[in-house]
């Protein structure tokens, strides 16, 4: 079957694109993942296994595959996050809260941490935007609250 992607050009060059560039963001959430906080667009293209050109072909700095891999993280999962029932104790509910919001914040703290020296810089409006859940957008485009 042939993809609506690979349909609108006919040859899947829309497609292999959207899969490089997702292989670049996830072959920086692995280094991140594995210890190196900032890893080096050489280091990732080696992971990604594409030359260092591609990488900047597909992306213009650093800081746009950390977006990336940002919302790939937001994908994989803030979708764990269920509404509490509020029909249970107070004291449960929060546990509730507490496991699943502790949960998400450990799977994403590393890509996190690595964000944190890269949105210190002037040009890093969409990245912290993109640090932002969905209901928090507003306020982040017009503060640094996040």
């Amino acid at each position: 079957m042939v993809s609506l992607v690979e349909h609108a050009t006919g040859d899947g060059r829309v497609a292999r694109g959207e899969r490089t560039r997702r292989g670049l963001a996830e072959a920086l959430i692995s280094l991140v993942e594995e210890g190196d906080a900032q890893p080096t667009a050489r280091r990732i293209a080696a992971r990604a296994g594409v030359s260092l050109r591609i990488v900047f072909h597909h992306f213009d700095d650093l800081e746009s595959i950390l977006g990336e891999a940002v919302r790939i993280q937001e994908q994989r999962h803030w979708h764990h996050i269920r509404p509490v029932e509020s029909t249970l104790p107070l004291d449960e509910r929060v546990a509730r809260v507490v496991r699943q919001r502790d949960a998400v914040f450990r799977a994403t703290a590393p890509v996190r941490r690595s964000a944190e020296p890269r949105m210190a810089g002037p040009r890093t409006t969409s990245l912290n935007n993109r640090n932002c859940r969905p209901h928090q957008q507003s306020r982040c485009r017009s503060s640094r609250h996040c």
